[in-house]
């Protein structure tokens, strides 16, 4: 983790627990990579009914083009398991820098959901990640330097005395369905900036109910889809 579409990781954990509060535990992580097949390998591989979510901040600082984005942007919609699109979760806010690193508009983007009972820094968690045990799960190779989201096994008497070691700020449980697909971006400028930052702003759960409904309200939000909420948050 680290700074993301202009906004420093401080703001972006104090809204995602705000998002978490108002969601019944339920929240997303917008990431910039696909993970969909490694998730579905790691369910048939393990037959594991939950997979946790172990989110680590980064060690170096993050990319210019993450930190003073050209443009941002709020998805409004994603991709079902059925192939069709629908609107996310009234709660969720989801945003990323508007461009690619060409320099092209973005018209996708990534997510995982997660689901956590308690606040996200409730507790320190006194653990750290060794890289040097990590593999990627599908192609058994290292997690790359660059890497910022990856499905790994972890074999933590493999050390080889690599010294990177990345503490767990906080981890979570993937949803049932842990990987969406993001579609439908609407650009934050004038006035949708400026509810954007007021959401962002929200001292507490119930000013963020009524602060994202007006941004998402003022965005023109439409049904794009069959309802997917109780297939998306039903089961763990």
């Amino acid at each position: 983790m680290g700074s993301e579409g202009g906004q420093p990781l401080e703001s972006i954990l104090r809204r995602k627990d705000l998002e978490r509060e108002c969601g019944g535990g339920t929240f997303a992580w917008g990431i910039g990579n696909s993970v969909a097949p490694a998730l579905k390998y790691a369910r048939l591989l393990g037959r594991l009914s939950t997979i946790d979510a172990i989110f680590t901040p980064m060690k170096t600082r993050a990319k210019e083009i993450d930190r003073v984005p050209r443009g941002l942007v709020m998805w409004r919609a994603f991709c079902s398991e059925d192939g069709g699109v629908s609107e996310l979760p009234w709660h969720m806010l989801i945003t990323s820098r508007q461009h690619g690193p060409s320099g092209t508009a973005k018209q996708y983007h990534f997510a995982l959901v997660c689901e956590r009972t308690e606040p996200l820094l409730a507790h320190q968690e006194h653990i750290g990640i060794d890289a040097a045990c990590a593999r990627n799960l599908v192609s058994n190779e290292r997690v790359g330097s660059s890497q910022v989201t990856a499905v790994v096994k972890y074999y933590p008497h493999d050390s080889t005395g690599s010294g990177y070691t990345y503490p767990v700020l906080f981890r979570a449980t993937l949803a049932r369905q842990s990987f969406i697909r993001l579609v439908d971006p609407v650009s934050l400028e004038g006035g949708l900036e400026k509810l954007y930052e007021a959401a962002c702003r929200a001292a507490d759960a119930e000013q963020w109910r009524g602060r994202i409904y007006a941004l998402k309200r003022a965005a023109a939000i439409q049904p794009v889809g069959s309802p997917a909420q109780p297939q998306l948050f039903s089961e763990a």
